[in-house]
This record gives structure tokens, C-alpha cells and sequence, in this order.
């Protein structure tokens, strides 16, 4: 970490008279997501290291020599995405806005790209500043969503600006927490627990091709049903709690019910 740089940094907090900012000589990308100190933090500007070929001032620039070599380019911009994915990764963080005072597409469209696509849709990208006609270039969907600027375009220092905004995820608002299905079950009624009890039975049955006292399986026809709804079988029937019934039982068991049902309401018409 550069001291010295850390010291300009305290002098124009001081100079802004601001209150509210606490300076910390730390490694950005050591920073525990878990810290107690970063890990409700909601808004982060990363300004990370980077190439300063947009900065005018400097004799490069003003004489239109940018001496930057790919292997440095190449270094800056995968230490660039390391510290753009560790920023989105705070658990709490709703927006970041990654800046760069370069004019690199490597440091800065190709960082953004890249973040995104191991982001898995958690973040997107927002419109920066609508009416700056200078915008990122297109080298992936939401390029123009960013930012930037040069001497030669808009006569200033050279800079980009992307702003990332947490994509919110309703159904993970809504659905309930893993803790909380694994009691679901614990809370279920007794009589609830005892119909899947039966169903798990009954399908155990007709797995295994079972029959309980003779009783046809599901594919019985329904004259054959009715045929067999009639005096001791209907006692039998109508006398067994409907719990203990077999599947072919319990067929014939609706069928008396409906039969019984029907001559009842045919009485009440004849009367």
C-alpha cells in the first residue's frame, strides 16, 4: 500500500471537511465479506488501480504517445475484475460503481464483461448519466449503459464510469427459508400425516401386485363393480372403517355410497 498516496487522501478529506469517512491502509481484496465493520455496507465506489492513460495533464498524453505495454495492460485488468467481483460479493451491497481514469477498452468495457458473466443475473448495469453523449462502446449488451470520456472527445481527462444495481429477487423474498421447510413436515395434522401414510400403503400395494381378500385391482369394470355391491358384499363393505380398505375395495365402496345416494334421492322424488 502506498502511504504516501494514503496520506493525499486524508489531507483532501480533511480540506472537504467531511465527517462521515474513515481512512484504512488494508488490502481491498483481503477484506472478509464477513466483516462486522463492511458487512452491511450497501453502496461501494471501486476506483481501483489502473493504467491513467486518460489523465491529460501528463506528457504522454499531451504529446499522443500512450507507452503502455499489453503486459501491463494485462496485469491491471485481471487485478481490475478480482476487485470488481469482490466488491459485488458484499452481502449486503445494492450498487457499485466501478471507475477507471483510463481509456483502455481492456480496463474498462472488457472488466465490466467480464464480472458479468459470472455474476449470474445478480447484478445489471444502470444508465449512467442519460444525457452524456459519450458512451461505452458496444462491446457487449449494456456497453452503452456506461460511460466514458477522452481529450479528443470531450476535451476533459479520460475516465469510465459503469454503475452495477443489485437485480432484486422476489421469490427468494417470498419463498420460505431452508430451516423452515425442513419443519414443515413436524407441523403437519395427524389426520394429514395419516393420508399420506395410506397413500404411501397403497402404492406399496399395487407395486407389489397385492390383493386383500380377494378383491380385484383398479381395472375392475363398473358392472362388475355394481354386481358385487349387493347384499353381504355391501355389509362388509359399509362395516370396514374406509382406512382399511384395499384400492378394489375402496372402488366398490364409492360405488355403494353412490348407489345408496341415488335410491334415496329416487324415494324422495316418488313421495
Amino acid at each position: 500500500m502506498d502511504k504516501k498516496r494514503l496520506g493525499t487522501m486524508s489531507m483532501m478529506i480533511a480540506r472537504a471537511t467531511a465527517t462521515c469517512a474513515t481512512v484504512l491502509n488494508e488490502d481491498f481484496l483481503s477484506t472478509k465479506h464477513t466483516d462486522d465493520r463492511f458487512r452491511n455496507v450497501e453502496c461501494i465506489l471501486l476506483d481501483p488501480s489502473c493504467s491513467g492513460s486518460g489523465i491529460a495533464s501528463r506528457l504522454d498524453n499531451i504529446t499522443g504517445v500512450q507507452e503502455v505495454s499489453s503486459e501491463r495492460l494485462s496485469k491491471l485488468s485481471d487485478f481490475q475484475v478480482q476487485a470488481l467481483k469482490h466488491a459485488l460479493q458484499f452481502p449486503k451491497v445494492q450498487r457499485v460503481v466501478y471507475s477507471t481514469c483510463s481509456v483502455h477498452e481492456q480496463e474498462n468495457e472488457e472488466v465490466v464483461k467480464s464480472a458479468l458473466a459470472e455474476l449470474g443475473g445478480t447484478f445489471t448495469l444502470v444508465p449512467v448519466l442519460p444525457a452524456w453523449t459519450c458512451r461505452g462502446r458496444k462491446v457487449f449488451k449494456d456497453g452503452a449503459s456506461c460511460i466514458r470520456a477522452s481529450p479528443d472527445e470531450t476535451a476533459t481527462n479520460g475516465f469510465f464510469v459503469a454503475l452495477f444495481e443489485r437485480v432484486p429477487v422476489h421469490l427468494h423474498d417470498t419463498a420460505p427459508a431452508a430451516e423452515e421447510c425442513d419443519a414443515l413436515p413436524a407441523k403437519l395434522g395427524k389426520k394429514r400425516r395419516k393420508r399420506r401414510k395410506r397413500q404411501q400403503s397403497l402404492k406399496s400395494e399395487n407395486e407389489n401386485g397385492s390383493k386383500t381378500d380377494g378383491a380385484e385391482e383398479l381395472t375392475v369394470s363398473e358392472p362388475e363393480v355394481s354386481s358385487r355391491c349387493s347384499g353381504e358384499t355391501e355389509s362388509f363393505l359399509l362395516s370396514k372403517k374406509r382406512k382399511d380398505l384395499s384400492t378394489a375395495e375402496e372402488v366398490m365402496f364409492l360405488a355403494t355410497r353412490t348407489k345408496q345416494r341415488s335410491k334415496k334421492v329416487a324415494e324422495q322424488v316418488n313421495r
